[in-house]
């Protein structure tokens, strides 16, 4: 588990839903943790983009969300899948998404997709 800061895996690229959720939890102040889940980046979106397949057990959102590979569709498509949880005022959708809403708002949200995502994977 090594990176450029000791021994934080690249969390952009970790596919381990309790490992991200730990890493937001315990460490939401460490500035990679920062970086991943709250600062605008195509790693975002792909992140979050997983987190929601993860998070739905049906599955059913997999072939609408897989198929954009241009950043304003993702961007789109992300924001119809977490309108369809109705998680946020209906204005802060895209800002989340695009990583550029307020950063509390930002990390509750996370963390709620991750427990989400996590339930989900014990579940099936």
């Amino acid at each position: 588990m090594a990176s450029g800061s000791g021994d934080m895996p690249d969390l952009s690229k970790c596919r381990n839903i309790s490992l991200l959720l730990d890493a937001l939890e315990l460490r939401g102040e460490d500035e990679d943790v920062r970086r991943v889940f709250l600062q605008p980046s195509r790693e975002r979106m792909e992140l979050l983009r997983w987190v929601l397949i993860s998070a739905d057990p049906s599955k059913a959102s997999m072939g609408y969300i897989s198929l954009p590979t241009e950043e304003n569709e993702l961007c789109q498509c992300l924001v119809n899948v977490l309108m369809q949880l109705n998680c946020l005022p209906d204005d802060k959708y895209e800002d989340f998404v695009r990583g550029t809403c307020d950063s509390e708002e930002q990390l509750q949200l996370w963390i709620k997709l991750l427990k989400t995502a996590e339930w989900a994977q014990d579940k099936h």
